[in-house]
């Protein structure tokens, strides 16, 4: 399809700005010149598909967790589908650079980082796992995106 293929080639800041109206110097404060010159919409699938997998996050903090904190994980009480924003914020923001210790607690981290006051979520205190650490965020990540998937 031509038009199909016209509009995938369109470069993104083009689009940000006749299309979804976003004004001038908003797009100047973040639109680098990389950005302009060379992203296009073609290009947006695969880098939402890489953010959502945790595309960027250091090796540090992408170990696999250990059974008994996966068996901990799969706790019905714990709501996956509310947790999964926080971390995928939370990984893409803090995680991309070995910045914090991997073992650092998760959960943490995860509640200085966020707005949800989670220390009044029940199934927050009851039911996520205090032994998490920060090395475990990714495979964290993955499982409970696999478990809100299955509800």
């Amino acid at each position: 399809h031509i038009g199909g293929q016209a509009l995938a080639q369109q470069p993104f800041k083009q689009f940000l700005a006749e299309t979804m109206l976003v004004q001038t110097e908003e797009l100047n404060c973040w639109c680098t010149t990389t950005i302009e010159r060379n992203v296009r919409l073609c290009h947006l699938q695969s880098l939402y598909v890489g953010l959502q997998d945790g595309g960027g996050v250091d090796a540090r903090y992408r170990e696999p967790l250990p059974p008994p904190l996966a068996e901990a994980l799969r706790d019905a009480r714990i709501r996956h589908a509310e947790l999964l924003p926080i971390m995928h914020d939370f990984m893409t923001q803090q995680l991309r650079e070995a910045t914090w210790p991997a073992n650092a607690s998760l959960k943490q981290y995860l509640a200085f980082s966020t707005e949800v006051d989670l220390e009044e979520e029940e199934w927050w205190v009851l039911a996520f796992p205090e032994a998490l650490e920060l090395r475990h965020a990714q495979a964290t990540y993955e499982l409970s995106r696999d478990l809100a998937a299955k509800i």
